[in-house]
């Protein structure tokens, strides 16, 4: 079983920290066509790009993003993206999944 370290603990709570203090998420559905802003715990820096695909994997339940961040592509869990959106223009899809819902921003 992997076990990190102090350090990765540290730094992680620092980069959480960090998120925390400039996010609000996003109460929209997320989709190909979006335009985020958003802040990858990974890298620990802000990213900007165009979701290209989302998958929702049935045997583990969770979405996953493909995002095209220019320079290359980044793929994002559903559970750290959505928190971590500073912020979000939607695509169309997102607003047919959206449609119907009545949710004030």
């Amino acid at each position: 079983m992997y076990k990190i370290s102090k350090g990765q603990k540290e730094l992680f709570a620092k980069r959480y920290a960090e998120r925390d203090a400039m996010c609000n998420g996003t109460p929209w559905a997320i989709r190909e066509g979006c335009e985020l802003e958003f802040y990858n715990l990974n890298k620990g820096k802000v990213m900007r790009g165009v979701v290209i695909r989302h998958s929702y994997g049935e045997l583990t339940n969770q979405h996953t993003f493909t995002i095209d961040v220019g320079d290359g592509l980044v793929r994002v869990k559903g559970r750290n993206l959505y928190p971590s959106v500073i912020t979000h223009k939607r695509g169309h899809q997102s607003h047919l999944v959206d449609k119907g819902r009545s949710l004030q921003v």
